[in-house]
């Protein structure tokens, strides 16, 4: 990421520390939220994705599947 954003500095950005308030907006302005996990427990992120209207494509494994439902709630 660090390559990326050296190299195309006007397009993209990474960030290296926790901030809550960044995540949101970021959740806020995806049209997409990807998370490709092979064991999630909870799956938070998901949740707060959609919450947003950030649709959510996600493993069906443990709390993704049990919250992220195919063209109702993500794909």
């Amino acid at each position: 990421m660090r390559l990326l954003q050296s190299e195309f500095p006007d397009r993209v950005r990474a960030e290296y520390k926790y901030d809550a308030s960044l995540a949101r907006q970021i959740y806020a302005g995806a049209d997409i939220f990807l998370m490709p996990s092979r064991y999630e427990p909870c799956g938070l992120s998901q949740m707060i994705a959609m919450r947003y209207g950030c649709g959510a494509i996600v493993s069906a494994v443990g709390g993704l599947k049990d919250t992220v439902v195919m063209d109702e709630t993500g794909l």
